[in-house]
């Protein structure tokens, strides 16, 4: 039956025309979790939670994802949404001097882990809360190391053992013209932080050149931790033309992030064989190979990303549904690992009759990150005679 209904959905009214719609609210509180406070200007998105409806016409994407600011009283209402499920994620907007760690409902850090929210036509679902924690921040200059001249468009990105004792991104973010950067909203705890921009080596803290290499820095909330600085050596010149992420995006960073890759030579690299994944007992089958002098250690994931429009605005919106802990592959050898996917995957599978256009990222630990289109496909259990 839940097959069916999202199957509907997707296809549309049979008559071509569209049926008038009634729309549903998210409403709640935001405020701070040690005193309590209302929050104000806290940005509060909801993300419909079945993805392949943003391949709609345009302006009917509009209506499965809204956003809100808190007022005063840390007050929200989201209005204008389709009845269906959503993840709602709390966060300061761009460009914005707060400083809280981002979570979604209900107190989730990962999307992945978000709890769904259900929103029915002509009627607001109330007492969608958070309570937000003050994060610690980290600030430092780049500059050129033979010039001392500030780097402009400098990436920074900081990373942090996940549960699984892999390094993972945390936050990313550019630096000012003057060569400044600030990365808000961490939780207390140690990082390891990167740095690279176009024409320059990839280096990490504290003047090393691996992140298995990298000096931890230590952030304890809510205060900065300052002068977090690198001064980066003019990289080689280089023969071979960058590869790139998609279609007129260049890798010029070397930082292992989902919005760029490496520019520079690599001892090791990791290559996808196949593009069409199968997917049995709800793992898909991922097959990969390390060419190259050295071993390779790499995490795998799949994620769904969408450009939507809301309110005449473009928004790049993204949910994970399947991802692996940190493997390892010898030089010159190959590796076949089973990666679970969550239960958005596998509905929109079913719906798909079976098959699922996805993003897969292979994040190289101390090295790019390389993204393909691939194509899940569901494998028939065979029956037992």
């Amino acid at each position: 039956m839940c097959a069916l209904v999202i199957v509907g959905l997707l296809l549309g009214p049979v008559a071509g025309v569209r049926a008038a719609e009634a729309y549903g609210s998210i409403s709640g509180q935001v405020t701070e979790a040690s005193s309590h406070v209302p929050a104000q200007g806290v940005e509060v998105c909801a993300l419909s939670t079945n993805i392949e409806l943003f391949e709609e016409e345009p302006g009917e994407s509009a209506h499965h994802e809204g956003c809100a600011k808190t007022d005063a009283s840390g007050e929200y209402t989201i209005s204008g949404l389709d009845p269906e499920s959503y993840y709602v994620a709390f966060g300061d907007p761009p460009q914005s001097k707060l400083d809280y760690v981002p979570q979604y409902y209900d107190d989730k850090l990962l999307s992945g882990e978000a709890s769904a929210v259900v929103v029915s036509a002509e009627k607001t679902t109330p007492s969608i809360d958070a309570e937000l924690t003050p994060g610690g921040e980290i600030t430092g200059r780049l500059t050129d190391a033979e010039t001392g001249a500030p780097i402009e468009k400098g990436f920074v990105c900081v990373f942090q053992t996940n549960a699984q004792g892999a390094l993972e991104v945390r936050e990313c973010e550019f630096a000012e013209p003057n060569g400044i950067y600030t990365i808000r909203g961490l939780l207390s705890g140690g990082y390891k932080v990167g740095f690279a921009a176009a024409g320059f080596e990839v280096q990490y803290y504290n003047d090393k050149s691996s992140l298995a290499e990298a000096e931890l820095v230590s952030v304890l909330a809510p205060t900065l931790t300052q002068g977090i600085n690198a001064s980066l050596k003019p990289a080689p010149p280089v023969t071979a033309p960058p590869t790139s992420t998609g279609p007129g995006v260049a890798n010029p960073t070397g930082l292992p992030t989902k919005s760029s890759t490496t520019g520079t030579a690599q001892a090791s690299t990791v290559a996808l064989k196949d593009t069409r994944i199968a997917v049995a007992s709800d793992k898909a089958v991922v097959r990969l190979a390390c060419t190259g002098a050295g071993s390779c250690r790499v995490k795998v994931t799949f994620r769904l990303e969408r450009t939507i429009t809301v309110k005449g605005k473009k928004r790049h919106s993204e949910v994970v549904i399947g991802k692996s802990g940190a493997l390892s592959i010898a030089a010159g050898g190959s590796l076949t690992t089973r990666v679970g996917l969550d239960s958005m995957a596998r509905k929109l599978l079913r719906a798909g009759r079976g098959r699922l256009k996805v993003d897969l990222a292979l994040a190289v630990v101390g090295g790019g990150k390389h993204d393909k289109r691939v194509t899940l496909v569901a494998q028939k259990a065979k029956r037992k005679k």
